[in-house]
């Protein structure tokens, strides 16, 4: 769906409106695309040295990243006891996907103690950019000091992207090498994506993992 977007006529074109008692109408613009199409059309009519009035603020980033700070502060100032329900209600409020995830993940950071793995995976989905879906899975996994290979296993499996999905699976092998069974250090090694990975996998499981408990 298209946004509905109004561009003003250039500030050139209102002299020519001076003996009008009606002001210019605004020309609707349909699309972000034919914004500037139609600033350069109208610009042709203006006398040398004249813009479009048309102009997007050079501190626009500045904005944002002011916009996100005041959500995130919105978010903290919420009571210590508030529960995660009530944290993502207002994460929800946020002004466009960027902040939303920003806050969103400030609330999984904010309550992962509470929280339970399935739980956490659960909020991850409703994470709007794949890059920070990614990153909370792997934040949902290792934060718990009680590291399963299933967990792993969930979380392999729920990842979008192959390297991603090698990175932490190469991580758990590396946390579990002291707990894990032999069987189940290779069932993981078969998880990874790249034949690369999991041929290193198989080698390090059966060199590495050498008593089956």
């Amino acid at each position: 769906m298209e946004t509905e977007l109004f561009l003003f006529a250039p500030l050139c074109s209102l002299g020519r409106a001076a003996g009008s008692l009606r002001a210019p109408r605004p020309a609707f613009v349909p699309s972000v695309a034919k914004i500037n199409t139609a600033v350069a059309l109208k610009s042709n009519h203006c006398r040398p040295g004249r813009g479009p009035a048309l102009a997007i603020p050079s501190n626009a980033n500045e904005v944002n990243v002011k916009g996100t700070l005041l959500m995130l502060a919105f978010l903290l100032s919420a009571p210590a006891h508030a529960s995660i329900e009530f944290c993502l209600n207002r994460a929800g409020l946020a002004a466009d996907p960027l902040q939303r995830d920003q806050a969103r993940m400030a609330c999984l950071r904010h309550h992962r103690a509470r929280l339970s793995f399935g739980s956490c995976l659960k909020i991850v989905k409703g994470l709007e950019y794949s890059i920070h879906s990614e990153e909370m899975r792997s934040y949902c996994l290792f934060q718990k000091n009680a590291l399963k290979p299933s967990q792993c296993a969930r979380a392999a499996r729920s990842m979008e992207y192959g390297s991603n999905r090698d990175a932490l699976l190469w991580s758990c092998l590396k946390r579990l090498n002291l707990t894990i069974e032999r069987q189940e250090c290779l069932q993981l090694g078969d998880l990874m994506t790249f034949s690369f990975n999991k041929n290193r996998a198989s080698s390090y499981c059966l060199e590495e993992i050498r008593s089956v408990r």
